[in-house]
């Protein structure tokens, strides 16, 4: 977001001037780790900003802002930096008048810096230093300086190659220094301050020879290089990596700071573990991708996509690990139920809350839309709700990038086959409209506890999805206008007649401010609808594992 401030919908004559019900509370964060800031309106706000020191905060890449049609205001700061320590405030203004709330970002305790000393190594089987001050030449203290671990190079492309190697063992944040050597020549640097665990370069000459090594940069400073990888030829296809960390059926060692935990979610390609970094405590989710040399390059470019993708409705990447034979991406911890599962824990919900989620939904996709990035798997089984009723789109192991010229072609997957696009079962190929329609397919689950097309054979199920024909008396009773042209819009039958991202978030019904909406009562749909078509869906789930 380029923003300072983040703006939603206009009032209605029931406003009231802004209160805040959830006050920022101070909180201690660790340099380097993610943190964030939440407090909570009464009414729905005209406009919400953020300052740190008095300083209005702008969002980008690392510093992400956003607001719910709950009310819920969040500001996430990805990575934390010395620099980002301070009070913050947030305002929340209106036409009646204006609030705020302020809070105390404050750093846990860690290492002292070390700027302005001279460094010399004691031992040569260890990473340790002492410090000596300039000034008097006594020695200080000891530090230890981090390594990074050999490099490897897990792909070659015609012009450049992949290459990953182990992360440095420290309780501080570290960055990473890529140098590559031409043969015959001086190494020359390919990267700096980077602070994943592999890197992809695109500016080597074809054909030649290259080999590269890492330096590991922490507040100790810049730490001695690693071994030189093997020498690859670019143009050529890669080799397999040197060291086997064990069969597919084995744990994965991916990260020596990390220990796998029980518990295991299996996707259709991928198996997904909780994992705790042993220093820190924190936990993430490992999400374990078998991978074949033919498979390699395709599997990498969910890697590849989740890397670009900084947004607070959108899972978050912290590392990514290789091995021979599988890919370890390495992913924010989302806590939670997904949608649809969330929406059915009442005995009922309401439409406030089905375009509430939809809202945050058609935001991320607007994002990555953006990108040119395509999902191409929106489904309620690809999304949770997380604290503070925050959705969060997971899995994007189909996602592509889009370019006009270029034909995506999903594969066809019989057990979602009420989920797809009509363009894709003509084989037309993905467009990002094709989103828009998952979308809508979502939707209308939500709006009616059923598929928006159903038939009792795959082939009478085609064609109903291919000419659009929807079954509109298949949604609750009492729907808004609104909520209809919705559905109607998202899930025509041709591409280019849906609305984008952005057109659909300036709908006036995703626009409303739902608590101070006047024109009709608040609807309720009863859950027990919603857990009945959950209750088949697994129920076919279980059957198609069996086949």
């Amino acid at each position: 977001m380029k923003k300072k401030s983040f703006k939603l919908t206009s009032l209605s004559p029931k406003d009231k001037a802004p209160a805040f019900v959830e006050e920022l509370t101070d909180q201690t964060v660790v340099v380097g780790h993610l943190v964030t800031l939440s407090c909570r309106t009464a009414e729905p706000v005209t406009e919400v900003e953020w300052f740190k020191d008095g300083v209005p905060i702008q969002g980008n890449e690392r510093v992400l802002i956003s607001s719910t049609l709950k009310n819920y205001h969040l500001l996430t700061i990805l990575v934390v930096n010395a620099h980002d320590l301070g009070i913050y405030a947030c305002v929340a203004t209106n036409v009646l008048g204006s609030a705020s709330t302020c809070c105390i970002l404050k750093k846990a305790a860690g290492v002292g810096n070390s700027k302005g000393d001279v460094k010399a190594k004691i031992k040569s089987n260890t990473n340790l230093y002492t410090v000596t001050d300039c000034s008097t030449g006594k020695q200080t203290k000891l530090l230890e300086f981090c390594m990074a671990g050999n490099p490897e190079v897990a792909q070659v492309y015609k012009d450049g190659a992949l290459i990953v190697w182990k992360p440095a063992e420290s309780a501080s944040p570290v960055t990473y220094f890529v140098q590559y050597r031409k043969e015959g020549e001086e190494w020359r640097p390919l990267t700096l301050d980077i602070s994943d665990c592999c890197y992809s370069t695109h500016v080597l000459s074809e054909g030649q020879v290259y080999s590269f090594r890492i330096a590991c940069i922490s507040k100790a400073g810049m730490g001695p290089y690693s071994n030189p990888s093997a020498s690859v030829r670019t143009g050529r296809p890669s080799q397999a990596l040197s060291k086997d960390l064990g069969s597919r059926e084995e744990p994965v060692a991916v990260d020596p700071r990390s220990t796998l935990q029980t518990g295991v979610k299996r996707g259709r390609f991928s198996i997904v573990r909780p994992c705790r970094e042993k220093l820190s405590g924190r936990m993430f989710a490992a999400k374990i991708i078998p991978y074949t040399e033919k498979t390699k390059e395709s599997t990498l470019q969910e890697y590849l996509i989740l890397k670009q993708l900084h947004h607070s409705n959108i899972v978050q990447l912290h590392g990514a690990f290789l091995s021979p034979h599988d890919l370890v991406l390495i992913l924010e911890l989302c806590e939670g139920m997904e949608l649809l599962q969330f929406l059915s824990l009442g005995k009922s919900y309401s439409e406030l809350e089905v375009r509430d989620y939809l809202w945050q939904m058609l935001s991320a996709v607007e994002f990555l839309h953006a990108k040119q990035i395509l999902h191409l798997d929106l489904r309620s089984e690809n999304t949770i709700v997380t604290e503070h009723k925050l959705l969060k789109i997971l899995d994007f192991g189909n996602a592509h990038v889009y370019s006009p010229d270029k034909v995506i072609a999903p594969e066809k997957y019989m057990d979602y086959l009420e989920t797809m696009a009509p363009e894709v079962l003509e084989g037309h190929g993905a467009v990002p409209t094709t989103d828009i329609w998952a979308v809508g397919v979502t939707a209308f689950i939500m709006l009616s506890s059923d598929y928006p097309f159903s038939s009792d054979t795959p082939s009478e199920l085609e064609k109903g999805i291919k000419k659009g024909l929807i079954r509109f008396p298949r949604c609750y009773a009492g729907l808004s206008g609104g909520a209809v042209s919705f559905l109607q819009s998202t899930l025509w039958a041709n591409p280019w007649g849906r609305p984008s991202a952005s057109d659909c978030l300036k709908l006036l019904w995703l626009q409303e401010a739902g608590l101070a909406t006047f024109q009709q009562p608040p609807i309720f749909f009863p859950s027990s609808k919603l857990k009945n078509f959950l209750r088949e869906r697994r129920k076919r789930t279980q059957q198609s594992a069996t086949l």
